[in-house]
Parts: structure tokens; C-alpha cells; sequence
């Protein structure tokens, strides 16, 4: 989504090599006076040219922006009722839409998925006797629709453009209905008219980004953290900043910085709780961990003692066992180099060592020896197929069916061996002893 959200806004970014005019020649001054160009200087400078808006300025690009995407959002509905059209021409423009490259150029899949659930929400809401039933249906119906349009802004005017292209190449090789030629003709309409609607749409969302990205900047400042540099700060609240616009309605009244302060510190934090800990936490974890705690600490007011895992999983409706998942994760970590309470070497030094002692890997050795030399007491064939089938040769162990081949017999010949020189085994006497002596190990 925020790539989605980024595409079209243009404005300095950290770290970047700064454009042509002011910024140029400000990176110009730094290099001829020998220090090294601080992009965090330059992309102050930058966004301190671009003028604050007042209020009456604010809320004309808000409108403008609101009429945009309005108009953007209605035009790619009408393209999608338009591919609807398109699909039942059939049997003769079938084919049209049996190309999955279609449907890969753009987005415009999702969007036809939830118009089919639209509409049939919008039979069953009709059709539904009690007044329960419709309100029940009435919501699903409103959140999809929200969702169709949230589907339909993630739509791209080229990727648009692309698809209306391919449909023209494939109507000049095939013989089509007038009916697909009108629908046709209208999806060409839609892409002109959202060729005028996207530039102003465009405008409008970054003259409000950019007229707010020294509140970014001010909002900054308050975070003094470890986690992120100020920069990271910068970055993650101008992704916050981008996010407002984008759902700012500038008809209810209120000043943009008033509405994006929120979306701003909300990226912010979110960033810190993914940068703040050496073991990376999601940040849904982080929101149930804080839920967990809230309870806990309100038990510890109310009643005086906190809540155990089952009252706290009887509580929020979560199961035990991810309760104590989450609080175990939110344990801070051990450093092997620190010591223990009163001791001076380090913890390291108190871990068991995995690796097995000279005195283990001798006997290994030894046992490893005596087994070899009884298995060669076999046959060789029989030898080499329980070897091939243990990996004893410290190889990989084989299927009957791979020895099979090896030695040119069946599968079934092959468990026959094996079984025949496991008898013999257990009938060893040198075998018994050995195994008496690692029980006793």
C-alpha cells in the first residue's frame, strides 16, 4: 500500500541526491567549501521554500483533491461495470478475456471480484423480510463497497492504459459483437477522461504534502530515542503524512495538520516498535502485549494482585497458550558476556559445551570398528546391502528400491537380504557383547 501511496508524490527524500535550482546550488556551496553535504541539511532547506497554507488555500487543494479522487474513483467503477459488459459477450469474444496477461497488467481483478459480491449483497440486502437481516447486510454491503474503492484508487491511470491497449490489439485480430465494440469504445472514453482527472489529482496531493512536511519535521523533535535516527524519524512520519492526505476529508471542517498530527505520530511509533528491539517483534504482537498489560495493570488496581494466564486468556478472549507465547517473547534477552549476580566470569563460560569429550569420540571410534568388523563376518553382498541401507559408510541411507538398482534385483530380493543378514546379527555373539556393553554405558 504505501508504494501504492508514494508513486506520485514528489518531494525531497532523505539521503537522495537534491534537484536541480536552490538545492543544487546549496549542495554546490557545501562541496566548494570542502565538507562533505548533510542530507539532512539540504532536505531542510528544501522544504523550508515551500509556503505554509492558510486555511481558505488548505481547504481549496482539499477540495480539489476530494473532487479528483471522486471523479477517479467513479470513472474506474464505470470501467469495471464496463469489463462486467465485456465478459458476457459470449461465445465469440470469449477469448478476450481468457489471457491471464490481461489481468496481470493491472488491478482491475480484485475490483471485478468485489463488484460480483456488491451486487449479490445488494440482492440478498432486497430480498432479506426481517429489518435485523437488512441491517446485517446493509454493513456488509457498506464495507465492501468501502473496499471496492479502496480497490479502485490502487488502480493506475498507465496500467489502465496498457489493458485498453491490449483489448485494442486483440479486437483488430478477432470478429466482435457491436455490443463488446461499444463497451470497447466507452473504456477508451474512461482512459482520456482519467488522463485529464490524474494530473489534478496528483497536484492537489502534493502541494498538501508539501505544505506539511515541516510539521513532520516539528513532530520529530519530540521523539528522543536509540531505536531510529532522526532521519528514520523523518522518513517514517512523511509515509504517516502521506497516508493523511490521502484520507483527509477537508469538508468536515477541520485543518489538515490537526487531522495528519495523528497519522504522523501513529507512523512514528510504529516504526520505533519495530526498530527498538535487538529480536524484532511484529507489531501486532506489540498491540496485544499492550493490551495484556493494560489488563494486568487494571487487575493490580482494582484487586490487588495481577491476573494469572487463564483469568487474563478468560478476560480478553485469547487462547492461553498465545498469551504466554507473547509474554515470553517481550522477556529481554540474556547477553552471554554478562556475569552473574556475584560471580565475575562471564555467563558463557556456565553453558554445557554440545561438543562430545576426546574420551566419547574415542569410543565412538572403537564401537564404530567393532560394528564394521562384524558386519564384514557376512556375506559381501549382504554386507554392502545393510551398510547402503543404514548408512553405515557415513553416507546417506539408500531405499530398497535404490540398492535394487545398484545390485540389479528386485526390491523385495533386497528386503530379503537384508532381513536374511539381520538374522545372522542378532545371532552373533561378538554383536551381544558390544550391546551388553552400551547398556551398561
Amino acid at each position: 500500500m504505501k508504494e501504492e501511496s508514494t508513486r506520485d508524490v514528489d518531494f525531497p527524500v532523505l539521503g537522495g541526491p537534491p534537484g536541480n535550482g536552490a538545492g543544487a546550488v546549496h549542495s554546490r556551496a557545501h562541496f566548494r567549501a570542502g565538507a562533505d553535504p548533510d542530507p539532512l541539511e539540504i532536505y531542510l532547506g528544501e522544504i523550508k521554500k515551500n509556503p505554509i497554507l492558510t486555511r481558505t488555500e488548505e481547504q481549496r487543494w482539499a477540495r480539489q483533491l476530494s473532487e479528483a479522487r471522486r471523479c477517479k474513483i467513479a470513472l474506474l467503477r464505470d470501467a469495471v461495470e464496463t469489463v462486467v459488459v465485456l465478459q458476457g459477450c459470449r461465445p465469440v469474444d470469449v477469448q478476450l478475456f481468457n489471457q491471464n496477461s490481461l489481468y496481470e497488467a493491472v488491478h482491475l481483478d480484485e475490483a471485478l471480484k468485489m463488484h460480483k459480491r456488491i451486487k449479490r449483497l445488494q440482492h440478498l440486502r432486497d430480498t432479506a423480510q426481517r429489518a435485523s437481516d437488512r441491517k446485517k447486510y446493509t454493513r456488509a454491503l457498506l464495507k465492501r463497497e468501502q473496499d471496492f474503492c479502496d480497490s479502485l484508487s490502487r488502480v493506475h491511470i498507465n496500467e489502465l492504459q496498457s489493458w485498453e491497449t491490449c483489448l485494442q490489439e486483440q479486437l483488430g485480430r478477432l470478429s466482435v459483437s457491436g455490443r463488446a465494440r461499444s463497451a470497447l469504445r466507452r473504456l477508451h472514453e474512461i482512459w482520456q477522461q482519467l488522463c485529464d482527472v490524474e494530473p489534478r489529482l496528483r497536484e492537489a496531493r502534493q502541494v498538501l504534502i508539501k505544505g506539511n512536511l515541516r510539521l513532520v519535521v516539528s513532530i520529530c523533535r519530540h521523539y528522543k530515542t536509540r531505536a531510529a535516527s532522526f532521519r528514520d524519524l523523518v522518513q517514517e512520519g512523511n509515509l504517516g503524512l502521506i497516508r493523511a492526505v490521502e484520507k483527509f476529508d477537508g469538508r468536515k471542517g477541520f485543518r489538515l495538520n490537526t487531522y495528519a498530527s495523528w497519522w504522523i505520530r501513529e507512523s512514528i511509533n510504529r516504526a520505533i516498535e519495530e526498530k527498538s528491539r535487538v529480536i524484532r517483534i511484529p507489531v501486532y504482537v506489540n498491540e496485544k502485549y499492550y493490551k495484556i498489560r493494560k489488563a494486568s495493570v487494571q487487575a493490580l488496581q482494582d484487586e490487588g494482585h495481577e491476573l494469572t494466564v487463564a483469568d487474563l486468556a478468560r478476560h480478553l478472549r485469547i487462547p492461553a497458550r498465545e498469551i504466554s507465547r507473547i509474554l515470553t517473547a517481550f522477556k529481554e534477552p540474556v547477553s552471554l558476556d554478562s556475569s552473574p549476580v556475584g560471580d565475575i566470569a562471564p555467563l558463557e563460560n556456565y553453558l554445557s559445551d554440545g561438543k562430545p569429550s576426546a574420551l566419547e569420540v574415542i569410543c565412538s571410534e572403537t564401537i564404530r570398528e567393532k560394528a564394521a568388523a562384524i558386519i564384514d563376518t557376512l556375506l559381501p553382498r549382504e554386507a554392502a546391502i545393510l551398510k547402503m541401507r543404514f548408512g553405515l559408510d557415513d553416507e546417506a541411507e539408500k531405499t530398497l528400491e535404490e540398492v535394487g538398482e545398484m545390485f540389479k534385483v528386485s526390491r523385495e530380493r533386497v528386503r530379503q537380504l537384508e532381513s536374511k543378514a539381520l538374522r545372522k546379527l542378532r545371532r552373533n555373539n561378538e554383536l551381544r557383547t558390544l550391546l551388553s556393553l552400551l547398556v551398561k554405558a
